[in-house]
Formats: C-alpha cells, structure tokens, sequence
C-alpha cells in the first residue's frame, strides 16, 4: 500500500481525555465536548479545521473519577410558587438518547448544584439505558421562586460505583420528616420505603403497571392490598402534623355502605383513633379522609367524582386544629381536627381498610407519609412538578469536561500551533522542503487554518514527559474529531492524524473509495478499525465533521455529521495502546516520508 501524505488545510486541533464517549451531535459553529479521559483531536481537511469547543461555565465534578458529559437542567421558577422551598425532592423525568452513554445501571448518573461541583443527594426510580429514559428524585437544598433554579446532571463515567443517596433524598435537611416514601417501582416482590425508615409493605395480590411515573400498583378491588407494619415512624403523635399524598386513578363505582380505601391506619376499638384516605363515601360521589383522635374525628371530603379514569394528585394534611383536602394542588375543602394522638398498633394498609374489607379497585403511585404539615405552595409545586416535568424544568445541550489539548491555528504565521487548553503542548509545522500554510478566514470555516500539500509538509508534537502523558490513552477512553475538506483527488491512503508505533490509533482517508477509517492496536492483539459508509466518497470538496469514540475497552464508534456509521462492540485490543509513546501527527504517517 502507498502511503500519501494528507493534501488539506488546518484551521483547529483539540485533544481531550475522556472516559467515555457514545454519542456526538453536529454543530456548524462550535463544537461541545465533554468529561475527559482518552484524546480529541478535533480537524478539517482539505481545509482541516478544528472548532473551538464552548467552554462549560461551571466548574466540572471530578470526585472520585471523571465524568465526561454533563447536562444543565434549568427549573423554571414561576412553577415555584409564593416562597422558596427547602430540601424539596424534585422529579426528573425524561427520555434523552444522550443518556444511552451512562452505565446501564444508571450508577454513573449524579446531580450536582449550579456551581458544578456540589453533588446533591438523589435516587433513581427507573432507568433504562436503551432509551435513555431516565426517572429520578433530586433533593434541591433551596428551590426559589423569583429566579430559576440551575443543576447539572452527569452521566458517562464506565467505573463509578452507584452515586445514589436514596434514603439522604427524603431526609428533609435533618428534620426527617418523611416518614415513608412508597415509589411502586417493584415489578414484584415487596414494596420498598426509601426513607430510612424501611417501612416495606408485603403486596397480597396487587399487579405491577405503568403508572404516572414510571411503575405503580394496580389493586382489583375485591382483594388486593399491600400490608406495612405497625411502626413509630408512621404513628402521629399529639399535636404533630401530618401530610399524606399519592396519585390515584380508578373507575370503580360507588357501592353503598362501602368507603374504599386509598390508605389506612385506623383503629376501631376501644375508641377509633388513626387517619384514613378513601375514594366515595356510602352513596356520594366523592373522596375524603379524616384523622381521629380518642374518638374525635376530623373528616372532609370533596363532593366530585374522581373515579373518571384519570390520574388525580390527592393530599389531606393535619395543621394544627384544622385538616385539609386538596387535589391536584389546589385545597378543596378544610374541617377541625382534633390535635390529639392519632398512633395506634394497627398495621397500615394500602388498597383496603386495616380491620374490615372496602377494598379499593385502582392504581395508586408515589405515596408519601410526612410528620409535618407541607404548606399550600409545597402542595402546588409538587403538581406543577409531577404531572408536566417537561414545562417544570428544560435540559440544555451536552456539555463535554475539559479538553486536553485544543490548537486552533488562529496564528496566521510562524513554524508553531500553540495549544489553547493546557498551554503545553506546542505543535510544530514542518517538512522537508516547505511548511504547511496558513490560510486566511475565507478559506476557512472559522478564523484561520492551514493547507497541506499532500506532499510531505505536516504538523507534529513530540512526546515530552509528563506533558504528554496525558495524550497516552492507555485501556481508557477516548475521542478524536476532526473537520475536514478533501479535494476529489486521492491518491493512495492519507492520514488526517497519526500516533501510533507498536500500538497507538490513527485516522485516514481510504483510497479507492474516499472513506474514513479509525484504527487502534495494543501491539498484542489483532487490530480493531471502524469506517465512514464505503458507499460514500468523502472526498468531495465538501465540509465534513468526524468523530470517533473508544470506550474503554468495550467498543469504538464513528460518526460522520453527527449520524453514526460504524461500531464494533467486541475488541481485540483491550491492552494498552500508549505503546512507547510516539509523536502525534497531523497529515502525515509519520516525518513526512509517507
């Protein structure tokens, strides 16, 4: 095979580490690339050209590994209403394909406050890889109302353990108010409390279905329920308040002398004491609950018929002397209660009454106990935010961690390509007979390049310890991006970039055919190589936007404008590819003989 030395212009390289890298998104006027361990190279060919990246405007998150995208979650605070909010778990629901490069297990996926670094507690309801689909429950330490509340959310670090803090989540800033926290995510089994308080209830019947929020429990109404036993944590004291919620949706129909239960911790004898949520009461259409205290009994309802088919968000809270009702976040109604105890040593039920039938047929999801009274605009937040994630918060693009090595070849003049990124990594033109050339900004994409002559002029950077330790990859992951031109001439193979010895990776240019490939060696195993659709010549005289992906030593992929061409899932060459260390290339082979 004859070699050819690459015949294009320059305007940009970058190189960043990075653990891992799936997916690329095309953008004509600036690249964003993320967390970082492995390299980006980032050209253009025939007028290669390297963008210059948008630099994250927060600090990264580094604890304990490297993350290599991020994404900025903005929540939109006129869904905040009247006063800021405390420690409020907040509901991140969404389906992004970015997120397919996160573990399948979602343990790589974490939150952090706006200044990039704070990592805020969370858990994960749901996640599935394949979709992107992410559920998740992040406590936001002050959620304001006059101006918007900013996180970020990371993902695409293969060797994190799981980031999750589940039961941190629903401690409210130490109050522990949160009493149970009842998430029906089970497909089976029993149904976990995520609080502390591993309040697990024992399902007798009951099916798994999709619910408001990823899983919930289905119950037939004539014999499922679900079972919690008889603890501290979820009996009220005297004079402590009390917030109970959960979406419910049902058709079932009224039935005289019947008050389906929602939930119920309710005793009988000697005097009724406890607190209880139903759907009708007797012969009304309607929901309620009551709490009751040595008797006294603190009940309301709303005289609406909710058994309509549709999902509705039910809360009733004590306060004081009064209970409340309110429904989809609105009160309904409000009574006198009495203060007094309402603990006793009834198991709670959800689905039917603790000492009688009135089974409830419906589903029900996301039930919460707290031991204190949530105030009205809590209430309003939690259904702003639970039934329309999509206009409570908006995701920005991808974010990618900080880059390694970033040329731009803005220089216009002179034998040097000064690196942008750390400063240390200074690239130099040379040749055996003339330099590559600088081009002005209307032969370029952006600002200047530089031109190849396909001959033997070329742009090197010699391996100098420590600073280029960081250009050695090893078994991690890494990127290399380029934007290119290529004249529709192409004689033999033309490299956009080399670094490779024994081992290394390289990017070239195919002849016949005018295809990219991607390459890597260990110098142990076989080679592992992806390529461009061989059915579609890339040398046309036309712009074009190439990146590849190694992650770790799991796969490597190509993406041309952004589309994916190629992936190879099972690699061969799972060693180190730093090999001995060799110079980095820009196109040529190597010293401009080939």
């Amino acid at each position: 095979m004859t070699y050819a030395a690459l015949r294009t212009k320059i305007r940009y390289l970058r190189f960043r580490m990075q653990r891992k890298i799936a997916k690329v998104r095309f953008q004509k006027k600036a690249l964003r690339v993320v967390g970082i361990f492995g390299i980006l190279v980032l050209l253009e060919i025939g007028f290669l050209t390297l963008f210059h990246p948008k630099q994250a405007s927060a600090a990264w998150y580094s604890t304990s590994g490297t993350w290599q995208f991020r994404k900025r979650i903005t929540i939109d605070h006129t869904k905040v209403p009247t006063a800021d909010k405390s420690n409020f778990p907040v509901l991140i629901s969404l389906t992004d394909p970015a997120l397919q490069q996160a573990q399948s297990s979602g343990n790589d996926i974490l939150f952090t406050s706006v200044n990039g670094t704070t990592k805020l507690n969370h858990e994960i309801k749901t996640f599935t890889q394949s979709t992107g689909n992410l559920i998740a429950w992040v406590q936001v330490p002050t959620l304001a109302t006059a101006t918007d509340t900013v996180l970020y959310m990371y993902y695409g670090n293969p060797t994190a353990t799981s980031q999750q803090a589940a039961n941190n989540t629903w401690n409210d800033g130490g109050s522990n108010y949160y009493k149970a926290v009842w998430h029906m995510t089970e497909t089976s089994g029993n149904v976990s409390d995520s609080t502390s308080n591993s309040n697990t209830g024992t399902p007798t019947g009951t099916t798994s279905v999709t619910g408001k929020m990823g899983n919930a429990r289905f119950f037939n109404g004539t014999s499922d329920f679900i079972q919690v036993g008889d603890k501290n944590s979820i009996n009220i004291g005297s004079s402590v308040d009390l917030t109970i919620e959960m979406w419910i949706k049902s058709t079932q129909a009224r039935v005289a002398g019947q008050y389906p239960m929602f939930i119920d911790k309710e005793v009988l004898s000697p005097t009724r004491q406890g607190y209880q949520m139903y759907l009708h009461q007797d012969s009304v259409d309607s929901w309620g609950g009551e709490v009751r205290s040595a008797g006294t009994s603190g009940a309301l309802s709303e005289a609406t018929n909710i058994a309509d088919g549709s999902w509705h968000f039910v809360v009733m809270k004590r306060s004081g002397a009064n209970v409340y009702a309110f429904r989809n976040g609105a009160q309904v109604n409000s009574n006198a209660a009495p203060t007094g105890d309402l603990s006793n040593t009834n198991n709670l039920f959800m689905g039917k009454r603790s000492d009688s039938d009135d089974y409830y047929g419906g589903f029900e999801d996301e039930v919460r106990i707290s031991a204190t009274a949530r105030s009205d605009d809590w209430i309003a937040t939690e259904y702003n935010n639970q039934s329309s994630p999509s206009t409570f918060f908006s995701v920005s693009g991808q974010e990618r961690g900080p880059v390694v090595l970033e040329w731009k070849f803005d220089e216009g003049t002179g034998t040097t390509a000064n690196d942008t990124a750390t400063g240390g990594h200074t690239g130099t033109l040379a040749a055996s007979t003339a330099t590559p050339t600088w081009q002005t900004e209307d032969m370029c994409v952006t600002g200047k390049c530089l031109k190849f002559d396909g001959s033997n002029d070329y742009l090197s950077r010699t391996y100098s310890s420590p600073t280029d330790t960081d250009l050695d990859p090893g078994t991690a992951s890494f990127a290399v991006s380029l934007w290119f031109r290529h004249p529709t001439t192409l004689a033999g193979t033309e490299y956009l970039m080399n670094r490779f010895s024994t081992s290394g990776y390289r990017i070239y240019m195919n002849s016949p055919g005018g295809y990219i490939n991607f390459e890597i060696n260990d110098g142990v195993h076989s080679t592992n190589t992806v390529s461009s659709n061989q059915n579609i010549a890339l040398n046309d005289n036309k712009w074009h936007f190439v990146e590849v992906v190694k992650n770790g030593t799991t796969s490597i992929s190509m993406y041309i404008d952004g589309k994916l061409q190629d992936t190879q899932s099972s690699l061969s060459t799972t060693s180190s590819i730093s090999g001995s260390s060799p110079t980095l290339y820009v196109g040529v082979y190597s010293n401009g003989t080939q």
